[in-house]
């Protein structure tokens, strides 16, 4: 394999003088590795060393045949030693098996070593057979002797330490090699296990003798079988030697010859490597194939020089190669490095480089599929691999082969960032490479992509017209294969694509009604399906998609979309509402959320559908005010009227006008004041009023008024317009409970203007209720008579003459009563101030003669008033300082006086009575009379 790539992936490592002793000394004869990295080598004389760090320095010796160790073993994993060697045992040394724990062997200090088990190979009283070569199974099940008449034996054991009877026995099925005189011998020169996949048991054995390669399957068993995968090697075989053979990590028994080297299996021969030379050692290390061969032709036994390879085999290069001008007298192959002992004394220790170390070498050299296959031959991590891949990928784009690189790039999936990946391939011309990674990464099983990286793709699809492409992947998301996509995004990439359909079933898939029903609306223009997928909605869903899609929707489908709103109306909760301010929107009303107030604004432009929609909401009561409000309003502005006019003319939209409820036409101020009269129409009585103001609809107003009992505000109405016969009519209905309205019916039948002459047949009325009912004085009714002689002639004395006379003579009779009575308060007045002036000027006689209380003769002690009563004094009692008959009216006197006192402080009362009495002088004079200016308790002088 001259052609080969050579490595150097080893470090060599010359051992000095005082360093792996024991390796370099001519008595070793045999030799092996421990699991744990340490050396066993064992001298002539039967003692075995342990060897262990670096330096290969003994730690550690122990005897273990006293004439001499022949092989050495260690099972993987097993942590026992297995030494086989000559002892002595009478006159003819005998052949033992010993077994020794790996556990004891490092430990130098004591107790002194033990010998788990010692086993005698052989029970014959004869010389024992020479044991050429042996093997140990991994689980110390099974131990294989070749011997060198070429039989084999095996030993078969389910616990090698515990069992009691241990006994090789021959394999049946391998008969002895030929002997004889002229018969060249056939030893056994190697044997080995062949074990299952994860199997620490063996199931095969392989030997190889001189005449034939041999496998035996069930051996030591009734079923063993032996099959010859090779014989008849020839005068030069080059498989004489026992280091010529080894196992290979994939369990294949690997065979060197002089013109190549040979794979077999427990069937039959595999591949082949042209390796030429005289093999004098073939071993496995690790992953690579030790070849140890001599230089030159094979037959010329003086050639000496010899050179070392270690082969990798996957990535077909030779990872290191080392020339010796002469064979090594011994060679182990311990886990983690090679040591070679050569007849010059020199000792070699060959270790490989780290992974890193070898990766950073073939990088330089920009050999990045040799990395790769030396990753893949090491069996080195994912990690690893992908860097590999990395490093080859930035190699690619670098030199501009973008194709290669997104191949690599490929490769780094699940351990490379993606968004590490994709900036370099986002310009147009490389959008395949993008779209090629981008479909891997979604293709992979390990769910890599993201919704992104999903969305991406699809962009690139749509970008790159792979129409087929696009739909399978958008399919393979519908139906649950794709397991990322990030809808939303993919919707949009769809819609500028032109995938309408697409974006629709996306949008279905994933339960997206607001972007399935956009969808519908301004790409697929599919209005009927727009409506379905509403009504299919939930309420408050449904109510939304129609507010913000409404117009849309009533401008082409009307009669449809205006059924579907009183549909969503029914079922809309009520809520508390703000009306605009006079002046902001003829009377409509704002409401929380997805409201009837919304809806409204659906329909502007469109009133004949507006009053269609809110005729039949009034149909299902109780409805909120603005339902009515609204209704009202375009009752009165004859917008629908107006609408259907220019229907009916082809001047506006080509759509049918909608179904009239009711039969017979009606004028709009006819349904306006049907809907005024309707019991619980629910409107606003205030905006009704407003409203029908506003359009100057006087019957509606009247109405309004009246229901609301605005009489000041109806009178004023009816004034304005000159509906005298509704002023007087007013009047005498409320006149009782409001008589002010009369004094305001006067003032406007007595103002000067046009109507005089109509308005002057009421005033005659309107005097006699005012007069009845003492409403106003005569100067007052006189004062609103003739207000309007400044501006111009007023009205006649005349109207007003009996009204006049009346009060005059009634004036005349008070005057002459009032006069009577102060001719008597006079002469009162005066026959007090009399008495008075007798009781303090003159004195004055007592001359009663019987006491006034019991009319017995008065005797003395007596007690005399001024009033003029004599009592005894035993009939007053304590109570002497009042005549007890004057008592009670003078007690009447007092309370008087109290009551006139607090009179005349309640000035609440005072103004009540004031603002209430049609003769304001007459109740002055009246609380004036009881003394409220006065201070009552301040005695006269």
């Amino acid at each position: 394999m001259t052609s080969w790539r050579r490595f150097a992936f080893f470090t060599q490592r010359e051992h000095p003088e005082s360093e792996a002793q024991w390796v370099r000394n001519e008595s070793v004869c045999a030799s092996c590795a421990l699991d744990d990295g340490r050396l066993v080598v064992a001298d002539r004389s039967g003692v075995c060393h342990v060897l262990e760090g670096d330096a290969l320095l003994e730690v550690a010796s122990f005897g273990a045949h006293d004439r001499g160790v022949t092989h050495l073993a260690q099972p993987r994993g097993s942590g026992l030693l297995f030494t086989l060697g000559a002892e002595s045992d009478g006159p003819t040394p005998r052949t033992f098996l010993r077994i020794w724990p790996t556990a004891a062997v490092g430990n130098s200090s004591p107790p002194p070593l033990q010998c788990a088990r010692a086993l005698r190979v052989f029970s014959g009283a004869g010389a024992d057979p020479a044991v050429s070569s042996w093997c140990v199974a991994d689980d110390c099940s099974q131990v294989a002797l070749g011997l060198a008449d070429g039989s084999v034996l095996l030993m078969r054991t389910s616990d090698v330490l515990r069992e009691r009877f241990l006994k090789f026995k021959p394999l049946p099925s391998v008969k002895p090699a030929p002997s004889g005189v002229g018969v060249v011998p056939a030893p056994v020169k190697a044997v080995f296990f062949c074990y299952g996949a994860g199997e620490r048991t063996p199931t095969d054995v392989w030997l190889l003798r001189r005449d034939a390669l041999m496998c035996v399957s069930g051996g030591g068993m009734r079923h063993e079988t032996c099959r010859t995968l090779a014989e008849a090697w020839g005068d030069n075989a080059g498989a004489d030697g026992a280091g010529c053979a080894c196992v290979s990590d994939a369990q294949q028994l690997v065979l060197g010859r002089p013109e190549a080297v040979y794979f077999y299996s427990t069937e039959e021969r595999g591949s082949c490597f042209a390796f030429t030379g005289r093999k004098l050692r073939v071993d496995w290390h690790r992953s690579f194939l030790l070849l140890l061969s001599m230089h030159g032709n094979a037959v010329k036994q003086e050639e000496t020089a010899c050179e070392l390879q270690l082969v990798d085999l996957k990535a077909k290069s030779i990872a290191y190669s080392l020339s010796l001008t002469a064979p090594p007298r011994c060679m182990i192959n311990a886990p983690d490095r090679v040591v070679l002992s050569l007849a010059d004394g020199r000792v070699l220790t060959l270790s490989e480089k780290p992974p890193a170390v070898k990766l950073d070498l073939l990088f330089r050299k920009s050999l990045y599929s040799t990395a790769l296959a030396l990753a893949h031959s090491q069996g080195y991590d994912a990690a690893m691999v992908a860097e590999i891949h990395r490093r080859h990928a930035e190699h690619l784009y670098d030199k501009g082969d973008v194709s290669g690189a997104a191949s690599e790039y490929i490769h780094t999936l699940g351990t490379l960032e993606p968004s590490r990946v994709i900036p370099k391939f986002l310009d147009a011309a490389r959008i395949s490479h993008l779209t090629r990674y981008l479909q891997a990464l979604q293709d992979d099983p390990r769910g890599l992509a993201g919704p992104q990286h999903s969305t991406l793709l699809l962009t690139c699809y749509a970008k790159l017209k792979e129409h087929k492409s696009l739909e399978a992947l958008i399919e393979s998301y519908c139906t649950g294969n794709a397991r990322s996509l990030d809808v939303q995004s993919a919707i949009d990439v769809c819609r500028k694509g032109g995938y309408a359909h697409l974006a629709l079933r996306l949008a279905e898939v994933d339960g997206l009604d607001s972007r399935r029903l956009q969808l519908l609306l301004h790409d697929a223009h599919d209005y009927d399906g727009a409506l379905k997928l509403i009504s299919g909605m939930g309420d408050d869903p449904a109510r939304d998609s129609l507010m913000q899609n409404g117009a849309l929707l009533l401008k082409h489908r009307p009669a449809q979309t205006t059924a579907l709103l009183i549909k969503c109306c029914a079922s809309l909760p009520q809520r508390s509402a703000v009306y605009y301010p006079p002046g902001t929107g003829g009377g409509m009303r704002k409401e929380d959320g997805a409201t009837v107030h919304e809806f409204i604004k659906l329909f502007s432009g469109d009133p004949c559908w507006l009053e269609h929609f809110l005729e039949r909401l009034l149909e299902r009561p109780p409805q909120p005010p603005i339902v009515t409000n609204t209704l009202l309003e375009l009752y009165l502005s004859g917008g629908a009227a107006a609408g259907d006019s220019a229907i009916g003319k082809g001047e506006g939209s080509a759509r049918d006008p909608p179904p009239r409820l009711g039969g017979a036409k009606k004028t709009g101020r006819e349904k306006a004041m049907a809907l005024l009269r309707q019991q619980g129409a629910g409107y606003s009585d205030e905006q009704a009023l407003l409203l029908c103001k506003q359009y100057k609809f006087e019957e509606g107003a009247v109405h309004m008024y009246e229901k609301l009992g605005r009489h000041d505000a109806l009178l004023q109405h009816l004034m304005d317009t000159a509906q005298h016969d509704a002023v007087v009519r007013l009047c005498r209905q409320t006149g009782e409970q409001l008589p002010h309205l009369w004094v305001e019916a006067l003032r406007y039948f007595a103002c000067a203007d046009e109507q005089m002459e109509a308005k002057q047949a009421y005033i005659p009325e309107v005097i006699a209720v005012i007069e009845r009912e003492q409403m106003l004085p005569p100067m007052a009714v006189l004062e609103l008579l003739g207000q309007g002689r400044e501006s111009g002639p007023g009205l006649p004395l005349s109207i007003a003459r009996e009204y006049l006379l009346r009060h005059l003579q009634a004036d005349e009779a008070m005057i002459r009563e009032n006069e009577r009575e102060a001719k008597r308060f006079e002469e009162d007045t005066a026959r007090m101030q009399a008495e008075i002036k007798a009781l303090t000027s003159q004195p004055r006689t007592f001359q009663q003669s019987n006491c006034a209380a019991c009319q017995t003769p008065l005797d003395l002690p007596t007690v005399n008033f001024l009033c003029m009563h004599s009592f005894h004094q035993a009939c007053l009692g304590d109570n002497d300082s009042e005549c007890i008959l004057c008592a009670p009216q003078r007690r009447r006197v007092r309370e008087h006086l109290q009551q006139q006192q607090q009179l005349a402080v309640a000035h609440d009362d005072f103004f009540k009575q004031l603002e209430q009495s049609t003769d304001g002088f007459g109740t002055i004079s009246e609380y004036i009379g009881r003394g409220m200016l006065c201070n009552i308790n301040r005695m006269p002088r």
